[in-house]
């Protein structure tokens, strides 16, 4: 069974009622059995190359890209809209969606710490850090979700408040649903995560981040580094992505083609916007925008 598509605007019209909610979560095939997309397939490529990011502005991410070093209970694929396993290798909400359980995929590890030794992954873990984003009154933990269970060493159940048809965005974004341990980076100020990139130096100019040795998918992920600038200027950016010493530049939602031409003025520049939110890892999805010539 292939799990059904809807457009976001629709979701959010659901969210309103519990009824249309729990209808929606159960369409999208996740009541009795769990059914959710395959996980994205990956090409047969040896691991080798750096990606070389910049921001014209400070994001906030102390990590340097969130999305590469937290992995979730669920992600999004990029390219299909469709949602997946992540840390969960099943993932199932009863037909009132009231209770949804999660149960964790085997031998899951957080990133090595600096004596290169990678502590286990277990739902209880997850429990703990859904249990401190209540306690700092994350939306989802703190008013949609009751209460937060882990009966045993990989199950995690959320025991709703109502059916909820926003749930799969949020346990799907790293900001409210990326799964934290509780120790710590000693390279950033950030708890650790379990993705495919561990952040490994921190310097003024940005973030350096190094595929994960003990990440689930063994082939993944396909580059052996990302480098982060921020707070770069966008005309700066721009220049940089000409020159090479950049292999993406991401610019305010509201730049103009006029505003990142490179100091040489090339006569035509291209836009690239982000669709959406859904990054996993260095799933970008990217649609051109004709820009003025």
């Amino acid at each position: 069974m292939t799990p059904a598509r809807y457009p976001r605007r629709a979701v959010l019209r659901m969210g309103a009622s519990g009824a249309a909610a729990a209808a929606f979560l159960a369409a999208c095939g996740l009541g009795n059995g769990g059914m959710l997309a395959s996980a994205p397939s990956v090409p047969s490529a040896k691991r080798s190359g750096d990606l070389r990011i910049g921001y014209a502005a400070p994001t906030g991410d102390r990590v340097g890209l969130a999305d590469a070093v937290y992995s979730r209970l669920v992600a999004f694929d990029p390219r299909s809209g469709r949602a997946y396993g992540d840390l969960a290798e099943r993932f199932e909400v009863t037909p009132d969606g009231m209770t949804v359980t999660a149960k964790l995929r085997e031998g899951m590890h957080f990133h090595p710490n600096a004596k290169n030794l990678a502590d286990s992954l277990s739902a209880d873990n997850v429990r703990r850090d859904f249990a401190d984003r209540r306690a700092a009154g994350d939306y989802l933990f703190s008013t949609a979700v009751d209460r937060i269970e882990a009966p045993d060493t990989r199950t995690v159940v959320l025991r709703m408040r109502a059916p909820f048809s926003l749930l799969i965005d949020y346990l799907a974004d790293t900001t409210t649903g990326g799964i934290r341990a509780a120790t710590r980076y000693s390279v950033v100020d950030a708890a650790m995560g379990s993705g495919p990139f561990v952040p490994v130096a921190r310097e003024d100019a940005g973030t350096t981040l190094v595929a994960n040795p003990v990440y689930y998918r063994a082939n993944l992920p396909l580059l052996d580094r990302i480098h982060v600038l921020d707070s770069a200027a966008p005309r700066d950016l721009a220049a940089s992505v000409a020159s090479g010493e950049l292999d993406i530049a991401f610019h305010p939602a509201d730049a103009t083609a006029e505003q990142v031409r490179t100091p040489k003025g090339a006569s035509t520049a291209t836009l690239l916007r982000r669709t959406s939110r859904r990054m996993r890892a260095l799933g970008f999805s990217l649609a051109p925008e004709k820009a003025a010539g």
